[in-house]
Parts: structure tokens; C-alpha cells; sequence
């Protein structure tokens, strides 16, 4: 059955009935949708009663079709299931949710419609004002004739300088030299394939609609007007050139102390005259040859009415982005700039007959069209066509004699982007809204996700085109080993949520009213403002005597250089500001868009798929729960539970962690009092947000969590039952720098195991703290152990005294947490700078450099004290992957679920050809390319952690589900309701343990020696294990807290 527009059902022949979710065929992106206000109101009561009259008979109808069938066994069954299925599924209690999934697949097709229609009138535009050869799918063509075409260049530049006769040769031959082959290329194939999509008018062609070749359409152009506009743009370009090197000589001259304009000018003149003379004498023609570019480009470069006002303007060509700005420039500066209408049109000729004789494309033979071979063709064409005379009176006459030549390009060509233009438009990332209905169930590394799209499991490598083909090999050939990745996903996305409605209308009143932010709104609680910063005025000052270095005095009202270098970078600062407040805006917009239009609906779904390490990910990128504070503050639980014996506890602690401002490291006992004595503000917070007695909140490190656990307790409490009262806000349960905890758990390490919470203690650790103490320990031994002989420990004493006073959890935090993924020395020093800068005393860029690098260093050799057998993991892992680079191949691995990984990292080769019209950059990122050793050797650390930790999660949200809990999951933050705290706290603890009492790096090291046997003998053994007992994590309070 189907729903119609008007509401009504319509049945279908039993073999398009729909069984399920997951089994419905996509509706086509072609056909019209209708709007989806026509089912909003969609009343279903007065099918109701019908149907519980037909219901009965209906199936007794299909039973006895069933009987009669003369098949018995597996077919009859089958048969009775999909009966038994579409019985249920046409059931009364069932007819909303098939209005809701019906709905679903349309505002998805709409969704995909929409990408597509934004992609191909992006694409119709480009083409129409001459920018076809920009297409994605153009330049792919272009690079594949990019090779040929500076060949055949190549050629025809060697026979000119060999003097080889040939048709106008001796014309054009000087001008087609004074570029190289690569620029020639580019600039042919832009200007050919930008007028042919343009068509010979400007305004007619439209390469999507018709690509027929008659007068005014696409895919053809006039021989004489494609030539002159190629011999125009060789041009400019040698032009271009040309006023870029007369630029470089005038400086280098005026550099060397030519300061006399006479002088340079007759500098200048003498050489072009000796240039002059040269070619009136007529040398070999080889000579002359070689020599035509020197002559044009050094000698002929300036005119004396000219010279005074364009010597030093060194950026005068950086301006010029036209062929007709050049142009206008050139005549102006540049003797011999006009090469002529009647050149123009030779060299353009010369250029067409080298294009049409190598640009070719393949396609299939009238006699290879059964064994699927094809031919090559020329992809572009010359013929004649008639064309009418100029009317004479009333009445128009042609002329059989009045031909005109016509460069079309291949029908083939037309067809190849139309065809790639639309399959991109397809492909781009569609701006999906979360699901009203269950995501369908993945069943398969390539079937899953939103109802209508063909998702892959696999984000992929960083880019829109997905996994990369050695990643995808490897899903299809172990299809069944990572079925538990599936399930949890499913797990993920089959939770339900819905739109915290009383937090959305305070963030509607915060972005709407105009006493927020100077009068415009927004401003509050990390929502952007509306209104840009005002520019910094112009710096003015009273009359006044100055001295300008060490120069004489001087009465003037102007500002300093000074105070102008202060307003500019004030006037810099102000821009870049207002730059990322527009960008935080259009982010935000988009948010609170997709809140307002998902606020109504009962239950909202956000189906997961995971990157090529395994962590998961929402497949819808704006509004969602491992989005921003704002993001997960409009987010609640669709389903609510009682909040039982233990909840409103965990509610107080919630709202602790999300003030923080140290309250997030007390005990969990004192977080609970923290917030008890805080509940006057709670409750002000909760009941008036932005009044001036309700501000509280807005101080928190996460202002709307914050907010809405503010609301929930309030709830709770005023419900006389706190107990009884059904909550459905999600409460957090955090690692603590989860990275470190399972390098801690790897190693066995137990220091590193105690700073990150592996080992029960009365009060949670914080590594940050520790590693700021340990560091301070150093820092003080430098300053006590100074040998006052050695230059390099004095040098180091007068940088401790410095640092001493500055360490704190601030300054390391970032460090630390970046040191997961292998941050280096360098990169430890600029974290470690950013903060200093924040001081008061490091004002000095030479000093701060000095006391980062410093700082640095002892940060990084306090986490190697704390994380020893950590940090030996770390350095086994990153040898690893030099082994395997070895033999020029990427790092792959298994996750402990089974799912395959491959490291995508290899070098990229590039050709780049910068010209007037466009940069073109010839890439080769195939899988045929190197590997990146450097990368593969950095990334593996950090990629193994990811995996692990997602493996974690994973093995949580599956063991949730079976205990009939709700889970959501945010990398190292776990989620569920307040009364199932902990249960859920109890489940990752034992799913950590069961983890990492598996032997990960043996079966990690056995697998890679099989992976890669002809380096197996050349792998390390995993270190040795610390005395950690990853049983002591069941009883530890703070690992998750």
C-alpha cells in the first residue's frame, strides 16, 4: 500500500507490497514529491473502524488463497509469513507508523532532490559565464587530455625551432614559442571546453538541457571566433609574463642603486635597440629562434612616458586577474603588446588543429558494441555549416557559398558530463535531517542507515568520496566477521530522542530579543552575537612635534607610524573576529532550523555509521548529540524512566560536572552537596534563565546541559516523589582522558594507571594535576641543581625561574591530552606558547619561544615518568608501522569486533600550471601511489587507541541493549538515564576488563607478521606488562564518572 497526497491508501499489486522497513525500494529522485504538510494533518480515525472490520476477513481471504496454492513445505511458509508480516503491518495500531515512514522516504528524496537541483544549477551557471572547464566532472576530462595536448605542443614548438616548412609556420611559430607546452595546454583546453559549453552565444547554451549542434546551443562554436579568442588569451598570458619580469628587473635594478630614471631609461633603450639590430640582421634561423622570447620579455619591456609612475609597484600584475585587464595594462607599459587580430587567429588555428588531432576519447565500435571494446574517436570535430546572408529589405536569402567553419566537440563528450555531473550531484553530502522513524537496520557494510540512500558503513578517508578501494575490498571480503559492529550501530541509531522544547524557547529568546548583545541578540551562553564588531576608528591626535627616527623635528597633526601599526593590526583582529562570528552564526542557524522543525515530532533517530578507525558517528552533520553544549542541551530522551532510589543523586552530579569550575574534580559525594548547596540558584536558574536573579547557569563550563539539568531537578523535586517522577534526561558518564587509560590498560602501566583512574582511590585523579605536580618537581630541580660552570644549566635555571611560577593544570591540559596522539616536541612548544601568551610577563616573542621550548620538553619527560610502560606501547606501535612501510604498504589491522582497517595515508603527487585563467593541478592520490611513511608511522598510535576505545563502546551499547537500557554513546562519554546510572556504570567496567584481558598486542603482533611475511622476522615483541591488575577497575568510582 501506498499513501496518496489526499490521504487515502492505495494497495498495490502484491508484488511491490511493502514487508518492512528495510525492504522498500527507493522512490525515484526524478518523480514529484509532494509537500510534507500534505500528510501532517493526515487523520487515520476514519480508517480505523473499517479496517477492524475488514481485518478479520482479510486474512481468513488470504489463508484460503493460501491453502489452494499447490505447493506445500518452505514456499507455503514463506508465504504465510509475508501474509502474517502485511496483516500486521495494514493493522490500525500500525497505520501511523507507515505514515511517519512514508513520510520519511519522501523528505529524504526531497533532501537528495534538493542537493541535486543546488549542484546542477551551481553547474549551469559555471558553465553559462564561461567557467564549464571548473567542473569536477570537466576536469576530469581535461586532465585526461592534459598529457596529449603538451605533447603535441611540444612537438609542434620542436619542428618551429627546427625550421621544419609548414603551413603559416613561419608565422606564428615566434609568438607559439614564447610560452611553454604545460601553460599552452591549460589555456586551450579552459577556452575550448568554456565556449563550447557556453555555445555560439553567450547566453543560449545550457550544457543539461540540449546539446544539439544548431546555431546558438551548446557544444558547438564558430571556428573564427574560437581562434581569435585563443590567440587573444596566448596573448595575455605572454603579456602577463612579460610585465611580471619588467617588474623583477626594475626592482633588482633599483636595488642595485639604478636610483637615476634618465639612467634606466637609456639602459633600457640601448638594449632594445641591440635587440632591433639583431633581428634586422637576420641571423640563423635557429639563433633567432632561441633568442625571440630574450628579445620580447628583458629588452622590449618599457616606454620612457612610463617609467616614473610604475617602477616600484610590485604587486601591479598581482591585480591584474583578466585577459582585458592585461590587455589594457600591457598597451600601456609594454611595446609590440598588440599582436594583432590577423595573429590572434593563426596561432589560435595552430592551437585547434593540434587539440582536434590529439584529444580523444573512447567509445564503444559499431562493430566491438557485443564484446563491450571500445574505439577511440576525436572528442572535438570540425565541419562547415551554412549560414544565412544579412537580410536585404524584408526578405532573408542564403547563399550555398556562404559557409562558416564549427568546432563541435563529441556527442560522447556531452553525454560523459551530463552523465558524471549528475552522478556527482547524486553523491554530494545531502544536508539529511534526523529520521522520524527508525533508521533501517544495517544488514550489510553497504545497506543501511536512512531508508532511501545507499550508505556504506565507512565514512572513509577524510573525504566525500568514501572508503578507499583497498577498505571497501576488505569489507566485502570479510562480511560476517563484523557483524557485532553492525549491531551496534543499530543499537545506536534505534535510540529514540526528542526536541527539549523548554530549552529551545529560551534559545529563541536569547537569539530573538534585541536587549541581548548591544540591542541585536544572541551573546549569551556561547551563543554567537548577531551583530558584528565595530571597526577600530582611525587614530587621531592634536598638534603636535614628533621625531621620526632619530629625525628632526617636525610640527604635524598625523598619527605615528606607531599608533597607525596598532590601529592596523586592531582593524585586522576586529576582521578576523567578525570573519568567525559570521561562520559561528550560519552554524548555529542551521541548528536551531533543524530544532524548530523537529520540535513537534513525537521521536527523532540519528543513524550512526563509523570512520575507517571504527569510532561512530552520526550520519546527520548539524543538530545532534556529539554536536556542541547547545546542541545536546535541546536533546532529551524520547522514552522517560523513574528516576528510582539513586537518581536525583545523579542528577546533582551531573549538574556539578557541567558547571565545573573545579566542582567536576571533587568527590562524587561532594559534587552531590555542591549542588544541594547551590539549589536556591538551581531553582532561580530553572524558573526564570534570564532574569537577573536566574544567571547562574550561564557562568558553567556547558551553560544549556547545565540549564536543562537545572529544569530536570526542579521537576523532580516539585514532584513530591523525586523517586516515582519519569525523567528522560540523559546523564553522562565520562573517561577520564580515556586515550591514557588504555595505553595504561595495554601496558599494564600502574602509576599510569592510578593518574587516570584504572586504580580505586577516595577522591578521582586528575592527570592534568599530576602531570602539572610532576612537572613542577622537575622545573624545581633545575633551578636547585644549577652547575654555574656550565652555560647550558645556568641558561636552564634563569628559563625554570621563568616557567615556575606558570605551571599549573592549564598550561599542560593540552599536551596531555594531544600526547594520545603523538604530539611531538614541536607541537608541544606552540601549545605550551599559547598559553604563556595569555600572561602577563611573556610579552616577548624571543622569550616566550625560549621558555615554551623549554616547558615543552620537561612536559613531555614528566608524561614519560608517569606513563612509562604507556609510553613503551606507544614507541612499539610506532616501530610497528616502520616495519610495515618497509615494503611500501599501509598499516592493517583488526579490531577486537572484527572490522577491518587500513590505513588510507599516501603521498600525492602534483603538478601545478598557474595561468591567467586558472591554476590547474594535475593529482595522482590513487592507491598505486607510495604509502606516506611519515604519516603511516604517526597516525598508527593514535589510530589503534581510536579503534580500541570505539571497541569499547561498542561492547557497552551491545551488553545495554540486552539489559533493556537506553544507551547513547559519545567516543569516551557514555549516556543513559538517571535511574539506570548504575547498571550502566556497572557494564563498562566489566566490558573494559573483558577488553583488555584479551591479549591485544600479541594478537596485534601475530596478525602483522602475517599480514606482512616478508618482513615478519623484523617485528619487535610487544613490551613487557607492567604490575597493573585491570581487575581493580571494577571497583574504581572515578574511571567513568
Amino acid at each position: 500500500m501506498e499513501l496518496l497526497p489526499t490521504g487515502q491508501i492505495r494497495y498495490r499489486s502484491p508484488h511491490n507490497r511493502v514487508i518492512g522497513p528495510a525492504l522498500v525500494p527507493p522512490q525515484s529522485f526524478d518523480s514529484p514529491l509532494p509537500a510534507i504538510d500534505d500528510f501532517d494533518d493526515w487523520d487515520v480515525g476514519a480508517l480505523v473502524e473499517r479496517k477492524k472490520k475488514k481485518q478479520k476477513e482479510k486474512q481468513k481471504e488470504l489463508l484460503e488463497n493460501q491453502i489452494e496454492l499447490p505447493m506445500r513445505g518452505l514456499f507455503s511458509v514463506l508465504v504465510e509469513r509475508k501474509s502474517q508480516l502485511r496483516i500486521k503491518e495494514e493493522s490500525p495500531e500500525n497505520l501511523e507508523f507507515v505514515a511517519r515512514r512514508e513520510r520519511q522516504r519522501r523528505v529524504e528524496n526531497e533532501s537528495v532532490n534538493d542537493e541535486i537541483k543546488r549542484y546542477r544549477e551551481m553547474s549551469e551557471q559555471m558553465a553559462q559565464v564561461g567557467a564549464g572547464a571548473n567542473l569536477p566532472a570537466v576536469r576530469q576530462l581535461l586532465t585526461s587530455f592534459y598529457e596529449p595536448l603538451m605533447v603535441g605542443v611540444e612537438r609542434e614548438q620542436s619542428m618551429i625551432s627546427e625550421g621544419v616548412p609548414g603551413f603559416d609556420r613561419r608565422v606564428y611559430g615566434p609568438y607559439l614559442q614564447l610560452l611553454g607546452a604545460d601553460k599552452i595546454a591549460v589555456i586551450s583546453l579552459h577556452t575550448i571546453i568554456s565556449m563550447l559549453m557556453r555555445g555560439v552565444e553567450k547566453t543560449r547554451g545550457d550544457v543539461f538541457r540540449d546539446h544539439s549542434r544548431e546555431h546558438g546551443e551548446a557544444g558547438s562554436v564558430k571556428f573564427v571566433r574560437l581562434a581569435s579568442s585563443l590567440g587573444r588569451v596566448i596573448e595575455a598570458e605572454v603579456n602577463l609574463s612579460r610585465l611580471q619580469t619588467r617588474e623583477k628587473l626594475l626592482s633588482a635594478r633599483y636595488r642595485a642603486g639604478l636610483i637615476n630614471m634618465e639612467d634606466i631609461v637609456e639602459t633600457f633603450n640601448q638594449e632594445r635597440h641591440a635587440g632591433e639590430n639583431e633581428m634586422i640582421a637576420e641571423r640563423e634561423r635557429e639563433e633567432k629562434i632561441a633568442n625571440i622570447d630574450r628579445e620580447i620579455r628583458e629588452k622590449n619591456l618599457i616606454k620612457e612616458s612610463d617609467i616614473t609612475s610604475t617602477m616600484l609597484q610590485r604587486d601591479s600584475t598581482k591585480k591584474l586577474k583578466s585577459v582585458r585587464a592585461v590587455s589594457e595594462q600591457a598597451k600601456k607599459a609594454l611595446d609590440n603588446a598588440d599582436w594583432g587580430s590577423v595573429l590572434h587567429l593563426k596561432v589560435g588555428a595552430a592551437i585547434i588543429a593540434i587539440v582536434l588531432d590529439v584529444c580523444k576519447i573512447k567509445v564503444p565500435g559499431p562493430e566491438t558494441a557485443e564484446t563491450g571494446e571500445k574505439i577511440e574517436v576525436p572528442a572535438f570535430y570540425h565541419d562547415y555549416s551554412l549560414e544565412p546572408n544579412a537580410y536585404q529589405g524584408w526578405k532573408q536569402k542564403a547563399s550555398p557559398n556562404n559557409r562558416s567553419g564549427t568546432v563541435h566537440w563529441h556527442d560522447s563528450f556531452f553525454r560523459f558530463v551530463h552523465s558524471a555531473t549528475l552522478a556527482r550531484a547524486r553523491s554530494a553530502i545531502t544536508r539529511h535531517k534526523p529520521m522520524i522513524v527508525p533508521p533501517r537496520p544495517w544488514e550489510s557494510y553497504n545497506k543501511g542507515g536512512y531508508l532511501n540512500s545507499n550508505s556504506v558503513v565507512m565514512r572513509g578517508n577524510y573525504s566525500r568520496d568514501g572508503p578507499s578501494d583497498g577498505q571497501m575490498k576488505l569489507l566485502a571480503e570479510r562480511v560476517g566477521e563484523y557483524d557485532n559492529v553492525f549491531g551496534a550501530l543499530n543499537v545506536l541509531g534505534s535510540t529514540a530522542w526528542v526536541i527539549n522544547t523548554d530549552i529551545l524557547e529560551v534559545i529563541e529568546q536569547v537569539w530573538r530579543e534585541k536587549k541581548y548583545a548591544g540591542g541585536f541578540g544572541g551573546g549569551i551562553a556561547n551563543i554567537p552575537p548577531r551583530a558584528e564588531l565595530n571597526l577600530p576608528n582611525w587614530p587621531s591626535s592634536e598638534f603636535r612635534l614628533r621625531r621620526e627616527r632619530n629625525g628632526p623635528l617636525y610640527a604635524t597633526a598625523l598619527p605615528s607610524s606607531r599608533e597607525v601599526g596598532e590601529f592596523m593590526r586592531a582593524l585586522n583582529r576586529a576582521k578576523q573576529t567578525n570573519r568567525e562570528l559570521h561562520s559561528q552564526r550560519c552554524d548555529f542557524a542551521i541548528k536551531l532550523q533543524v530544532a524548530r522543525e523537529m520540535k513537534n515530532e513525537e521521536r527523532i533517530y540519528f543513524p550512526h555509521n563509523v570512520d575507517f578507525r571504527g569510532r561512530a558517528y552520526t550520519m546527520h552533520a548539524h543538530l545532534n548529540h556529539i554536536g556542541s553544549d547547545f546542541c545536546r542541551g535541546t536533546l532529551k530522551f524520547a522514552d522517560a524512566k523513574p528516576l528510582g532510589e539513586n537518581g536525583l543523586d545523579w542528577l546533582f552530579i551531573q549538574c556539578a560536572n557541567l558547571y565545573g569550575g573545579g566542582a567536576d574534580k571533587l568527590p562524587l559525594h561532594q559534587r552531590v552537596e555542591f549542588s544541594k548547596l547551590n539549589l536556591e540558584k538551581i531553582k532561580k536558574s530553572a524558573e526564570d534563565p534570564l532574569g537577573p536573579e536566574g544567571s547562574w547557569w550561564q557562568d558553567a563550563d556547558d551553560p544549556w546541559q547545565c540549564l536543562a539539568t537545572c529544569m530536570e531537578i526542579i521537576k523532580a523535586i516539585n514532584s513530591k516523589d523525586p523517586a516515582k517522577y519519569m525523567c528522560n534526561l540523559p546523564v553522562h558518564q565520562d573517561g577520564s582522558c580515556n586515550g591514557l587509560q588504555h595505553y595504561a590498560a595495554l601496558g599494564r602501566d600502574f602509576a599510569g594507571g592510578r593518574a587516570v583512574n584504572l586504580v580505586p582511590a577516595d577522591r578521582g585523579a586528575d592527570v592534568y594535576t599530576g602531570i602539572a605536580n610532576v612537572l613542577r618537581d622537575i622545573v624545581q630541580k633545575d633551578i636547585e641543581n644549577c652547575d654555574y660552570k656550565d652555560e647550558e644549566s645556568v641558561e636552564r635555571m634563569k628559563l625554570a625561574k621563568l616557567l615556575i611560577d606558570q605551571v599549573d593544570r592549564k598550561l599542560v591540559k593540552q599536551t596531555v591530552m594531544t600526547s594520545v596522539y603523538g604530539v611531538t616536541f614541536v607541537g608541544a612548544r606552540m601549545q605550551i606558547s599559547a598559553r604563556l601568551k595569555e600572561r602577563v610577563g611573556f610579552e616577548s616573542e624571543s622569550v616566550r619561544y625560549r621558555v615554551a621550548a623549554y616547558a615543552a620538553k620537561r612536559t613531555l619527560d614528566a608524561l614519560n615518568d608517569m606513563f612509562q610502560n604507556a609510553r613503551e606501547v606507544m614507541g612499539w606501535l610506532t616501530h610497528c608501522a616502520s616495519v610495515v612501510t618497509k615494503v611500501n604498504a599501509p598499516v592493517q589491522w583488526t579490531t577486537p569486533l572484527g572490522l577491518p582497517v587500513l590505513q588510507p595515508y599516501r603521498n600525492q603527487t602534483q603538478k601545478s600550471v598557474r595561468t591567467l585563467l586558472q591554476t590547474f593541478v594535475l593529482r595522482s592520490e590513487d592507491e598505486k601511489q607510495k604509502v606516506n611513511k611519515s604519516k603511516q608511522r604517526s597516525a598508527f598510535p593514535p589510530n589503534y587507541i581510536h579503534s580500541i576505545d570505539s571497541t569499547h563502546m561498542m561492547m557497552t551499547a551491545l551488553e545495554c541493549s540486552r539489559a533493556n537500557i537506553t544507551f547513547a554513546g559519545v567516543h569516551d562519554s557514555f549516556w543513559t538515564h538517571a535511574g539506570d546510572v548504575p547498571v550502566m556504570s556497572r557494564i563498562l567496567r566489566e566490558k573494559f576488563i573483558e577488553l583488555h584481558e584479551t591479549p591485544l598486542l600479541d594478537n596485534l603482533y601475530e596478525e602483522l607478521k602475517s599480514t606482512y611475511p616478508e618482513v615478519a622476522g623484523e617485528f619487535l615483541p610487544p613490551p613487557e606488562y607492567g604490575d597493573l591488575d585491570i581487575e581493580t577497575v571494577r571497583d574504581s568510582a572515578y574511571f567513568f564518572s
